[in-house]
């Protein structure tokens, strides 16, 4: 970089041209810029021995790799004095000419033109051009310059002009050989001459704080630019950049040309776009700048389309470009801006086109229902272009690289348990995407009267808000099924008149939907209460749509499937946890409890905005303020401080436990649950009271229950003991369980029969048809409890027990092994004589997700 101070003369003198790039804002000075330079002018005729006034810099860069002609210089910086002071010294030498002072007017034209050149050349100064001739700086500047009228421009430069010729024709205007002396003499400018390692971007902005920046994009243009002819300027111009940026827009322009080279470069930062490009070219001897112009340009014409889905050739790819759109996935326009190129130009057809849209939209759904985080998705996108297309068939090849992480690409064990559990729903970008989602199940039901989207919001059908009719809906557990399911899938729904449904009760809100030509909402027809066992069917029946909507498709699943493959909303009640795996750490658990103590010890070790994230979302669950529970009686406090709500269900702790691994980033790999036998519900409560201070007596117990069981030949397969309070025993039919509990809050044994499933109210009913003959072959009589408000129904024989009476053991085992061996034999054979309709699915309890979604089978 060269730097030294000069007079005006000796920075325009000799043959040299100084070219504003089509980057630099258009001429912008006005009256006020005007008169402060007209005033020090004055000040510097008035007094000659007044020392020389410092105008500022001009900062400019050598075209030195176009030496033809006049020597050309970029303007970086200084454009709008420069110009200026060349209008200035024009007006000077057309009064001069007026005046008859010739001399002096040929010795002006010397300094602000290239008297001797032909064409453009003969300019010392060449402005920016713009298309429409009356705001081209270019235009008005050479027509001043020729003597030719510049009235009718809009461009500044005329009115400039116009201003210093009005101070010149005043009565008291200065001599014009004594003003020529001064702007060329006696103003002194800083000229900067920069090489072509030199940074302008930086030199720009250190010496011009108050000017624009040079965006990448600029300094792009620039690039081109400095390495093709002056004669060529016009046409490149003309036929390339302008429709380029015309087409994007200056703020687009630097994230297209990021895009267009990851699919040669990988990942670039936005701040090195520009050298990223330049590198780029000048290593491709085989291709002339022009040429990557050219492919540029392009290339733009492509990646408008991405960014327009309408301007697409099909509706079809219309279609799932709008919604590629709607999900905000430009991070994967390194990966579709080839993929449509290879489109344009014949080398793919449509089919494969969509495949890839498809795959696209399959991908980042899955991700986003499974809370996958999205940063280092460009290290994905960026190479997945080229990677597909070194070996095998592209679409194929595409899938095997996005499904080869099951962190990154999740499979249908973890989508359909996110689709239960996650909270979709949510703030900002979330809420769109919750709506786009809710929007692609609607479709999936095919009906023949399309719905406008736009009028149609995202509705929970239990409100945000609950009324004391909304609470009696829920049940006893209404303020944790509020908070667990507000916004997840089974109770998200689509409408056009949210605000008019509000708050109202379910049975209203029930009525409205019967109306709806949504196809969502034709499900409540079947649904008489809605309550959490509601919510979490309706997520298993769109669960089983968003499966078929966007299947997995990765080569196999069958060895990618984790611990809890099995664990769902309606199977996770009467589990039995054993190990909670944490980021890649196998952790030993013996109740639910145990499994939300150890997550959220992991979550806080994760950091303190994971834990914030939790505390802000479920704060009912987790929270340093012990008075934010509803019941504080059981919390747990951990190695932080803060507190975790156990007097919980296992379906309420699992869902939660879920939630927050979502929140804090953890994936399916980073959290799973192990399981074994079940846990009999009616004892729920003895789960969340118990510690691990009874767990060895507990453990002893069992195994001389075991051995008690055993020496009956009734059991010749039992499970080793557990360290619990309950021994659960298959009756052979699914869902049907005989389970031997001790509990410790009420102190008793029992020997109890659990129908557990979808049809468990038709076992039950079907087996209380025998009542008095089982009661009578096992000499003893039962509680029946039909549970009404429950998934399960229980019968039950109990006698008093205290665990921690040694004394009492012997009778108690006596007990137990007499009557599991009388119950299992009484309830095993009236369970196998029953018609097999009794153990199949009811016809209204799970929706048809075929053809019309959400209608009744029947």
């Amino acid at each position: 970089m060269e730097a030294a101070e000069a007079k005006l003369q000796k920075v325009l003198e000799g043959s040299k041209q100084f070219q504003v790039p089509h980057y630099q804002r258009p001429y912008s000075w006005d009256s006020p810029q005007w008169q402060t330079l007209w005033r020090d002018v004055l000040e510097l005729v008035d007094d000659p021995e007044a020392k020389p006034h410092f105008l500022g810099s001009i900062v400019t860069s050598p075209a030195r790799s176009v030496p033809e002609g006049v020597e050309k210089r970029l303007v970086i910086d200084g454009q709008q004095r420069l110009t200026t002071l060349l209008v200035l010294l024009t007006v000077i030498r057309d009064r001069a000419r007026a005046g008859n002072a010739s001399k002096l007017a040929d010795r002006v034209e010397d300094v602000i033109t290239n008297r001797h050149e032909e064409s453009l050349e003969f300019f010392k100064l060449l402005p920016t051009q713009a298309e429409d001739p009356l705001d081209s700086d270019r235009e008005a500047f050479t027509r001043v310059v020729s003597s030719q009228a510049a009235a009718t421009s809009r461009s500044g430069i005329a009115a400039a002009y116009e201003w210093f010729s009005k101070k010149l024709r005043r009565a008291d205007a200065p001599d014009l050989h004594a003003l020529h002396g001064v702007v060329t003499s006696k103003l002194t400018l800083v000229s900067i001459i920069l090489d072509e390692k030199d940074n302008p971007h930086r030199i720009f902005e250190s010496l011009n704080g108050k000017g624009r920046p040079l965006s990448q994009a600029d300094l792009i243009r620039n690039f081109f630019f400095m390495r093709l002819p002056q004669s060529e300027h016009d046409a490149v111009y003309r036929d390339l950049w302008r429709p380029m940026q015309r087409r994007l827009g200056e703020d687009t322009l630097t994230d297209f040309v990021r895009h267009y080279l990851a699919r040669f470069v990988g990942v670039t930062r936005e701040d090195d776009v520009y050298a990223t490009l330049k590198a780029r070219v000048d290593g491709n001897a085989g291709k002339s700048p022009v040429e990557h112009l050219r492919e540029l340009t392009q290339y733009s014409e492509y990646y408008d389309v991405l960014l327009h889905p309408e301007k697409a050739p099909s509706q079809a790819l219309r279609d799932r470009l709008a919604r590629i759109n709607r999900l905000e996935v430009t991070v994967a326009y390194p990966f579709l801006l080839p993929v449509y190129a290879e489109f344009a130009v014949g080398s793919i057809d449509e089919m494969a086109l969509r495949g890839a849209l498809d795959l696209l939209e399959n991908f980042v759904v899955r991700r986003f229902v499974c809370g996958v985080p999205t940063h280092g998705l460009n290290k994905i996108f960026a190479p997945l272009y080229e990677q597909a297309k070194k070996d095998g068939e592209f679409i194929a090849e595409t899938k095997r690289l996005l499904s080869a992480s099951p962190r990154a690409y999740p499979r249908d064990v973890d989508f359909r348990s996110s689709l239960s559990a996650a909270r979709l729903y949510g703030a900002g970008e979330r809420r769109e995407k919750t709506k786009f989602f809710l929007e692609r199940l609607e479709a999936a039901g095919g009906h023949k009267e399309a719905v406008i989207a736009d009028t149609l919001t995202s509705e929970h059908v239990m409100p945000q808000t609950l009324t004391d009719v909304w609470k009696e809906e829920l049940g006893p557990d209404w303020e944790e099924d509020h908070q667990q399911l507000l916004h997840t899938l089974g109770n998200l729904t689509l409408t056009s008149y949210n605000s008019e449904l509000g708050n109202a009760s379910y049975a209203d809100k029930r009525t409205r939907y019967a109306t709806s030509h949504i196809e969502l909402n034709r499900h409540f027809a079947a649904v008489n209460r809605w309550n959490a066992e509601s919510m979490e069917r309706r997520a298993q029946v769109l669960g089983d749509v968003a499966l078929a909507m966007w299947p997995f498709f990765g080569a196999s699943t069958d060895a990618d499937v984790h611990p809890s493959a099995d664990l769902d909303d309606f199977s996770v009640a009467g589990t039995i946890p054993t190990a909670v795996r944490l980021r890649g750490v196998e952790h030993s658990v013996q109740s639910w409890v145990d499994v939300a103590v150890a997550t959220i010890e992991a979550i806080v070790a994760m950091g303190d905005d994971e834990l914030a994230r939790i505390i802000e979302e479920l704060p009912k669950f987790v929270n340093f303020d012990a008075t934010a529970f509803r019941r504080s009686s059981r919390l747990r406090k951990l190695s932080n401080g803060v507190y975790v709500e156990t007097n919980l269900s296992a379906t309420t702790i699992y869902r939660l436990c879920k939630q927050a691994a979502g929140l804090a980033g953890l994936v399916a790999d980073d959290w799973s649950v192990s399981y074994g036998g079940a846990l009999d519900p009616d004892d729920e409560e003895e789960e969340r009271a118990s510690g691990n201070a009874l767990g060895e007596l507990r453990k002893e117990f069992w195994t001389e229950v075991r051995a008690a069981l055993e020496s009956t030949g009734a059991f010749p397969s039992l499970r080793p003991p557990p360290p619990r309070h309950w021994f659960v025993i298959a009756l052979g039919r699914h869902g049907c369980n005989m389970s031997l509990n001790i509990n410790t809050q009420k102190p008793r044994l029992a020997v109890k029969v659990v129908f557990r499933s979808e049809q468990a109210t038709r076992v039950y009913e079907a087996i209380a048809n025998h009542r008095a003959a089982i009661e009578a072959e096992v000499g003893a009589a039962f509680q029946w409890l039909p549970h009404p408000e429950k998934r399960w129904k229980t019968v039950m024989l109990t006698r008093p027990f205290d665990l921690h009476d040694r004394a009492a053991w012997a009778s108690g085992l006596s007990w137990l092994a007499e009557y599991a061996v009388k119950v299992h034999r009484a309830f095993a054979s009236r369970l196998a004589t029953l018609p097999p309709d009794v153990f199949s699915v009811p016809d209204n309890s799970v929706l048809s997700t075929a053809g019309s979604l959400g209608t009744s089978n029947s």
